[in-house]
């Protein structure tokens, strides 16, 4: 089992960009501030995984990586392996099937509404909830129950707090758009899977100078005189 859980905040959008390879082996470790940042923005919380109950550290990671990742903030998506220090991964885009890569990126979405992991999530509460929401994404995205923290496949046995707040970002899951923010996994083969959340960008319209206007405006009158002519 997982001892060491943590959400994630942002790695700058240009570096996952510009740097982000899916055949790149990265390496990610601890940040100097240590795992869960300056804040320690961790709960200690009991789950359920199957047959297995353990007591667990859920909130989120501070790493940094080689190869221009730099710092960033993760969140863990793997229940089964260990966070390493340091630890090999590489960019998986299809870690996971549609269904959960989806309810991701409505969590992200609605939990963060815009902004960055690291201006939203500023406390150990928020960050254990947002790390159990995920995992509770990922475990039981085809439970018959649904997003249910009392049954299924994963399940919150303590910190009413923390199990609180999931539940608050879970019930508003549905609200959230897949086209808010960039998602990079990081798969490790012996380590935990990691994701971290960006905002992308708005995109703003292009302005048509005041030249070209007039040209679409002249050939806009010329097509109404063929027009007559025609007629």
């Amino acid at each position: 089992m997982v001892k060491n859980f943590v959400t994630g905040a942002a790695i700058a959008l240009s570096l996952i960009a510009g740097a982000a390879s899916a055949s790149t082996e990265y390496t990610i470790t601890h940040q100097s501030s240590g795992v869960f940042g300056s804040g320690n923005l961790k709960e200690r919380v009991k789950i359920e995984n199957g047959s297995s109950t353990s007591y667990v550290d859920a909130g989120m990671f501070h790493l940094t990586g080689n190869n221009g990742l730099g710092d960033f903030l993760a969140f863990c998506v793997d229940l089964d392996q260990y966070l390493g220090n340091p630890q090999k991964a590489t960019i998986a885009p299809n870690l996971f099937n549609s269904t959960i890569t989806n309810n991701l990126s409505k969590l992200f979405s609605s939990v963060l509404g815009g902004g960055t992991l690291g201006d939203v999530i500023t406390t150990s509460v928020q960050a254990a909830g947002l790390q159990v929401a995920i995992w509770e994404v990922v475990e039981d995205s085809d439970s018959y129950w649904g997003f249910n923290l009392d049954r299924g496949s994963f399940e919150v046995k303590s910190n009413w707090a923390v199990k609180s707040q999931a539940n608050s970002y879970l019930s508003a899951l549905s609200s959230g758009s897949l086209d808010d923010y960039d998602m990079t996994f990081f798969a490790s083969a012996k380590n935990q899977d990691l994701v971290t959340a960006n905002p992308i960008p708005e995109t703003t319209p292009v302005p048509v100078p005041a030249a070209g206007l007039m040209i679409m405006s002249a050939m806009g009158a010329l097509g109404v005189m063929r027009r007559r002519k025609k007629a």
